[in-house]
C-alpha cells in the first residue's frame, strides 16, 4: 500500500495550549484513502513544536520506507526516502514525442531521432518512432538485443534501425530522445531538442523537454491530500498501485526550462535544430 506523509503545523493558543504542547509537542494520526478500487494510507504528523520526531513516525507507518511527501519537506535524519519513478514519464513522453512527429509529418519533415536506451528498456518505443523517420540510430550498451529488434523491423516493415554501443558520443541528429532518467553524462549535440521523461541526475546540455503537464483524473482526486504534488502522486499510484489508465493519458503540454511548451511549439523547436542542414541545400 502506497504511503503518504503529511505534516500539519498546529500553532498552541493561549497559556493553556502552549503548555500542553511541551507535554504533546505532536500527535500523528492515521487515515485511509480509497478511490477507484485503490486504497492508501495517509499519515498526519500534527506538529505543536519542536522537530519531527520521525522515530515515532517510523513506529507509525512500519516496515515500509518509501513515503510521498510535500516537495519541499527534507527527509535529512529520517529513516525514509521519497518514492521515486520515471516509468508513467517515460510513458508520456512517448505520448508527446509521438504528437511532435506527427505534427512535423504533416508538413513532410522527417528528423533524424537519435535513441538513447542503454539499457534495452523501451524497445517498443524505439520501434514505433520508425514511421517518423528516415535515420533512426540507436545508443545502447546492449547492441546485441536491439540488432536483433532493428533486424525484426526491417523484415517486417522494411524500416532501417541503425545500433551503435557507442555511448559516450550521440551522433549528429535532429532530436534525442531519452526516455529514462538519465543517469550518466552523455555529449548531446548542440542546440539540439532532447525529449526526456524527467530532470535527470546530471548537466544535460541542449534544449531539454523534460516535464509533461497532466491533469489528475477525477476518479483518482480523493486519493490526494493538501500539499501532495499531483504528478508525484500519478507517478506512485502508476508505480505501485498499478493505475495503468494514467498511462493512456495525452499530456496537454510538456515542460522546457519550466516554461509550458505545446506540441506545434516543440515541433517549431525540431524544425529550427534542422534549418542549417535545410538551408544548406539549397
Amino acid at each position: 500500500m502506497l504511503n503518504i506523509f503529511t505534516v500539519q503545523n498546529e500553532k498552541p493558543k493561549g497559556i493553556r495550549e502552549r503548555v500542553s504542547s511541551f507535554i504533546h509537542p505532536y500527535e500523528i494520526k492515521t487515515r485511509i484513502r480509497s478511490a477507484a478500487g485503490i486504497k492508501i494510507r495517509e499519515t498526519v504528523y500534527i506538529r505543536r513544536r519542536g522537530k519531527i520526531n520521525w522515530h515515532a513516525v517510523a513506529k507509525s507507518i512500519g516496515e515500509s520506507r518509501a513515503i510521498l511527501c510535500e516537495k519541499d519537506l527534507t527527509l535529512l535524519g529520517s529513516p525514509f526516502r521519497k518514492t521515486e519513478s520515471s516509468a508513467l514519464g517515460a510513458a508520456w513522453c512517448e505520448k508527446f514525442v509521438c504528437q511532435v512527429l506527427e505534427t512535423l509529418a504533416e508538413s513532410d519533415i522527417y528528423p533524424r531521432i537519435s535513441f538513447y536506451d542503454p539499457f534495452a528498456e523501451f524497445s517498443d518505443f524505439a520501434k514505433g518512432l520508425s514511421s517518423y523517420t528516415e535515420q533512426l540510430t540507436v545508443i545502447t550498451e546492449m547492441p546485441k538485443f536491439y540488432e536483433n529488434e532493428a533486424q525484426h523491423l526491417h523484415d517486417t516493415t522494411g524500416a532501417v534501425m541503425k545500433v551503435t554501443n557507442d555511448t559516450d558520443r550521440i551522433f549528429p541528429c535532429d532530436m534525442l530522445i531519452i526516455p529514462d532518467k538519465l543517469r550518466d553524462i552523455i555529449h548531446a549535440p548542440a542546440l539540439t531538442p532532447v525529449f526526456t521523461s524527467c530532470p535527470a541526475y546530471v548537466s544535460l546540455s541542449g534544449t531539454v523537454i523534460d516535464g509533461y503537464c497532466v491533469s489528475l483524473p477525477e476518479i483518482y482526486r480523493p486519493l490526494c491530500p493538501d500539499g501532495i504534488d499531483e504528478t508525484e502522486l500519478m507517478n506512485a499510484l502508476y508505480d505501485t498501485e498499478n493505475a495503468n489508465i494514467l498511462a493512456g493519458i495525452v499530456p496537454e503540454s510538456a515542460l522546457c526550462a519550466g516554461k509550458k511548451i505545446t506540441v506545434k511549439e516543440a515541433a517549431e523547436l525540431v524544425k529550427r535544430s534542422i534549418t542549417p542542414l535545410l538551408s544548406s541545400c539549397d
